[in-house]
This record gives C-alpha cells, sequence and structure tokens, in this order.
C-alpha cells in the first residue's frame, strides 16, 4: 500500500512539474530556449517555492506534491483511482489547451482589437511559411523538392519530441 501511495506520489508530483514545465517550447514564440527554460524555471519557483527564498527543499516538494496528490483524490480517501487519475490528467490538459489558445490569439491579434482578421492570420502563416523554406530549400531557389522534403530534419511535434504552440514548430 505504501508503495503504490508512494508511486502514485511520485508520478502527480512529476505531472506537477510537468504541468508547470509544460507550457510551451518556442519560449517567447520564436524558438528562444534560454527564454522559454526561464519562463519554465519561473513557473516551477512561483510553484514550489512556498517560503520564497529563493529555493526549494524537501518540505516544498513535499508540500507540492501532496496538494497534486489531494487535487487529484477527487472524493478525499487518500487514494487516487485510475478513473480519479484520468480526470485530473483531462483537467491538466484542458486547462494547458486553453492557455495555449490564449497564447496563440495573443500572437495572432497584432492589432490589438480583440479580434484575428484575414490579414493578421496571412501574415502568420507567412511567417511560419518563411521558416519552413529556410529550414528546407536546400538550395535556395524557393521551391521545395521531394528530395529537399526528405532530407530536412522533422519538425518537433512532427514525430519528434516537443511540439511549439498552435502546431508551429520552432527552428
Amino acid at each position: 500500500m505504501k508503495k503504490t501511495t508512494f508511486a502514485i506520489s511520485s508520478a502527480l508530483a512529476l505531472f506537477a512539474v510537468g504541468a508547470v514545465a509544460g507550457s510551451g517550447v518556442k519560449g517567447d514564440g520564436h524558438g528562444d530556449r534560454a527564454a522559454h527554460h526561464a519562463k519554465m524555471v519561473d513557473r516551477m519557483f512561483d510553484h514550489m517555492d512556498a517560503n520564497g527564498d529563493g529555493a526549494i527543499d524537501a518540505d516544498e516538494r513535499a508540500a507540492a506534491q501532496a496538494a497534486r496528490f489531494a487535487a487529484s483524490d477527487a472524493d478525499g480517501d487518500g487514494k487516487v483511482t485510475e478513473a480519479e487519475m484520468k480526470e485530473a490528467a483531462q483537467r491538466h490538459a484542458a486547462e494547458r489547451a486553453e492557455k495555449m489558445a490564449s497564447r496563440r490569439f495573443a500572437r495572432l491579434d497584432v492589432n490589438g482589437d480583440g479580434g484575428v482578421d484575414q490579414s493578421e492570420m496571412a501574415e502568420a502563416r507567412g511567417a511560419r511559411h518563411e521558416r519552413m523554406m529556410k529550414r528546407v530549400d536546400a538550395d535556395g531557389d524557393g521551391l521545395v523538392t521531394r528530395e529537399e522534403a526528405m532530407a530536412a530534419k522533422p519538425m518537433r511535434g512532427h514525430g519528434g519530441r516537443h511540439g511549439g504552440h498552435d502546431g508551429e514548430k520552432a527552428d
């Protein structure tokens, strides 16, 4: 029983850190991994550094794990069932999707009018197209041949380990 509780607590702790860290790969939206890493660390410390001393100790890690466990243990019986774990995962996925949609909208709504029009969409598509062409068009002729497409390394999220925002992938 203790091993099962520990295993579930450990899994939930990793889920919690993943929830904090798994908020996007592209950092500032332009492939800035250092900025992305800094954001992940900031979120982790905001979530786990309860006393604000700039360090996460064993008690703070345990408290974060316990909080995540309690949030997943819907009926409060001290055990997380498979159904409760699935529900927690679905909540996490929904929260993440909402945050990603908000970030995407903020990037696309260039003029800040609260709506995304065709020109803003076209601008975003154009920028994505330019990044793709730089990555794939090996000879720089403005065309992508089958050979160039096959030789290009896969974009993250399309067979790779990490996805970016909205199906866009960092260069």
